[in-house]
Parts: C-alpha cells; structure tokens; sequence
C-alpha cells in the first residue's frame, strides 16, 4: 500500500513538474495596444514561446516580446551588424529598401544606425501608434522575452 501511493504521488509530482515547464514555455496572453494594429488588434489572444531563442536568434519579421519599462509587443526589423534608417515611413536595410506590407504608415525619422552583434531594432506594424526602437533605440537579446505566435 505504501509503495502504491509513493508512485502516486512520485507520478503526479512528475506531472505537476511537466505542466508547470509547458506553461512556462508557451504562455497565453491578451494583447492590449494599438502599435501592432492591424496585425494583432486590441484584446487579442497571443501566445508567447519563452524558449523559442534559447537556441537560435531572432529574425527579420519575427514578432517578439521584449521587456522595457513595460511588456511591449513589436516586430523584429533589423538584426545584429546591420545599418538601420528610416526616412520619410520607409525603413532602409544597409541602404537598402526593406517591403514590409504589414506596416501602417507613420512614425518618426530615425537616423542611420548600426547594430552591435547583439542588437536588434523592433518596430510596431503601427508605426505612428508604436512604442518601440524608433523613440528608445536598439534592443540587446538579453531584453527579448519570448517569440509572439498567433
């Protein structure tokens, strides 16, 4: 009888340990903004990866989490080493001109700015609503929560 419940409770704290590592990995959430419209909409569900870049770097047009003074929601432009611009609501890739389709017009002008090996700037689809590299700057990975799904 008492080894019956040792495996009872050994089996179920195994589980309780495999959901907590499942929720922890991907974590469900409401978006609440404007900055991504109209990718993502306000009161939107997302799910966020925590672990999709412990083994592999962000990329162009992933949508990301990244921590500031708040939790901000933005799409990943420019990556490490490049040479970012945006002039006139048009971003610039190493001078040259990057086709984002899912961008709403708007935004500030921000001058040439070169990426370290671990930078990334993130810009909201809603240029002229966002919170994001075009008013604080580049982003460290160290800065980058999770890989937004949706």
């Amino acid at each position: 009888m008492k080894r019956t419940i040792g495996i009872v409770v050994v089996v179920g704290l195994c589980l309780l340990v495999i959901g907590l590592a499942v929720r922890m990995k991907n974590q469900r959430l409401v978006y609440y903004g404007s900055g991504m419209d109209p990718t993502i909409k306000s009161g939107s569900f997302i799910k966020m990866d925590r672990t999709a870049y412990n083994s592999a770097s962000p990329r162009r047009g992933d949508i990301v989490s990244v921590q500031q003074s708040q939790m901000l929601i933005l799409r990943v432009v420019g990556t490490p080493g490049e040479r970012i611009e945006v002039r006139g609501g048009v971003t610039y890739i190493n001078g040259k001109r990057l086709v984002e389709p899912y961008a709403k017009p708007g935004g500030r002008d921000v001058f040439p700015t070169k990426l370290s090996s671990d930078e990334y700037f993130l810009l909201g689809d809603n240029r002229g609503k966002a919170n994001d590299s075009g008013n604080y700057g580049p982003v460290k990975k160290n800065s980058i929560i999770g890989k937004v799904k949706l």
